[in-house]
This record gives C-alpha cells, structure tokens and sequence, in this order.
C-alpha cells in the first residue's frame, strides 16, 4: 500500500476517527509500535501541511524571541515550578482542590473509582469537562505556560489531554506506578501541579532527568513499557531522582517521553494532581479532545489569546 494509499485511507475511512484509532489498527495488522508511530506521524503531515509547517515556523520563532521566563532543560527535560512560578498557579490549585472536596462529598469520587478499572490516577475531570472551570483554563491556557511548551517542543503546542487525578491510599506497584516512558510521540511536555500537599506517603511523582534516562534506555536496549525494581537496581536512581513534594501549587514540567517517571505508587493517604498535556500537531499517539464542544462562557472564549485558540486546535 502506498503513503498516498493510507492517506486516502485515513481521510475517508469513518472508522479512523483518529490518529490513535488509526495506530491501533496498524498494530492490528502486527506492524512494530516505531514503524506505525512513523506511519501515523507522517500521515498527520500530509493531512495538514500547512498547519504543520506555519505552527513550527511560530515555535522556532517564540524560542529565538526567548519570550518566556519558564525554560525547560534541553538536556534534562524537566524543570522544577515553585509556587506561583506561573500567573494564576494557586488559583488553578485552589480551584481543583474545591473541586474535589465537592466531588468527594456527593460520592462522585467513589463512584469513578468504582467503575475504573484501577485504584489509582482515577480521571475525577477530563478534558473538556473542565470548561466551566475558569481559573484552571487560566493557568492551562495562559501564554506563559504556552510560550513554555512551544520553546521546548519547538512548535506551537496542542492541549492534548487535561486531568484531576486522584488516587486513593493502595499497597499496588503496576503499570505507571512503575518507571517508564510515555509512548504518545519522542517529544511531549506535561505539568504537573500538587492540588493537596503532597510528602513521602502520598506516593509522590517520581522522575530520572533525561540524561540519566537516555543513559539507562541505551544500556537496557529499552524503548517502550514498565521497568521492575530490580532491572533498576545497577543504575543507582536514588542518587538521579527527583520527587515532586511539597505544598499545593508545586508544580513541575516534564518530558516524560524522554524522562523515565513512575507516580501514585503505594500511597499511605491520598494524592490529587492537576496534570496538562501539551504535543506537536504530529504527536503521532494522541487522540484530540473535543475543545470545541467544551462548554465556555462566551466572555471567557472572547479573552481567549490566539496562542490560547491555537493549542484547543479552534484555528
């Protein structure tokens, strides 16, 4: 089948509503994770070439501008964020935190844990859901927290995911509660902000700089899925980690494409995280959620920046 072939294919075909519907059917046809992510990446290309190239050309042009004072680390992928760091981050906080009390005290809480099918990182808002909540758009969609993400991806980003996390206290170490990569692309940027303080017993964020994570990778010979305790062990993480505790609004901006991270792992008492998503329009293991039926007030959509517009994908 040629390119031009599979990009017919995925204009016209209703059942690839995505480009990860689109993935997983590659992967149905046995085709290796490297060789469809490439597939799918090259496909969203061709689909919009033009949308491609204009939000690279005004990434490159926001990172030569060196418009943002949150820089994140080429060569370590990650960057610390003290409180009110960013315009609005204690607000953002403070808005999840009433979220949740509010949730937990309907018994919404426990109901989405019920119906999940894990007991931990349980979605309590998702994604367009938080369209009534304007303090936390704020702060996702301000042009400090975006300006940050198009320096490091070098590209105007897309919001492509948006969480309140919860998870309850558990005795379970599996899947994210141990060390990997995300797989959505080679390049991806997420913040991470504590809605409740966050110490040692509420299974805190756990991450491996990029250097280190690139050093372990290339001597495992390892590219996708959990890594055990005890493959680690050589490695001596301990003295590489970086653990995000501390108050509500702490924060961190991590590439954990490229950072090896594990979090909410055998918590003692709860944790809540307010986590964003940001990719490059050719991220090639992202679904887009519907910004455009998210529920805004008109004001609010009105004093939104054409950056802001740009990442929701509304232009």
């Amino acid at each position: 089948m040629t390119v031009d072939k599979m990009s017919r294919d995925f204009r016209n075909r209703a059942s690839f509503r995505s480009a990860l519907s689109f993935h997983r059917f590659l992967r149905h046809l046995h085709l290796p994770h490297v060789a469809a992510d490439k597939v799918v990446q090259t496909l969203k290309v061709l689909r919009n070439p033009a949308d491609v190239l204009r939000r690279r050309r005004a990434g490159q042009t926001i990172r030569r501008q060196a418009t943002t004072k949150i820089r994140i680390s080429e060569s370590e992928g990650w960057l610390p964020l003290g409180i009110d760091e960013l315009s609005g981050q204690s607000e953002a906080s403070e808005a999840c935190r009433v979220i949740f009390e509010e949730k937990k005290k309907s018994g919404e809480s426990e109901e989405v844990l019920a119906a999940a099918n894990k007991n931990f990182l349980v979605s309590l808002v998702r994604d367009e859901q938080f369209g009534p909540h304007e303090k936390v758009l704020e702060l996702v969609l301000s042009d400090e927290v975006l300006n940050a993400a198009a320096t490091y991806l070098g590209s105007l980003p897309l919001l492509t995911a948006l969480r309140l996390w919860w998870t309850p206290p558990n005795t379970s170490a599996e899947s994210s509660q141990l060390y990997h990569f995300d797989a959505e692309g080679t390049r991806q940027l997420k913040f991470f902000f504590n809605v409740l303080e966050v110490g040692p017993e509420n299974g805190p964020f756990h991450l491996i700089p990029a250097s280190h994570s690139k050093t372990i990778a290339k001597q495992l010979g390892y590219r996708r899925g959990k890594l055990s305790d005890s493959t680690l062990e050589p490695f001596e993480i301990e003295t590489h980690r970086k653990i995000l505790t501390g108050r509500a609004a702490v924060g961190a901006a991590v590439d954990t494409s490229r950072c090896l991270h594990l979090g909410s792992r055998s918590n003692l008492r709860e944790r809540v995280v307010l986590m964003m998503q940001f990719t490059p329009l050719s991220c090639p293991r992202v679904a887009r959620p519907d910004w455009v039926g998210m529920k805004m007030t008109p004001a609010f959509k009105n004093r939104l920046s054409p950056l802001a517009i740009s990442a929701l994908g509304l232009k």
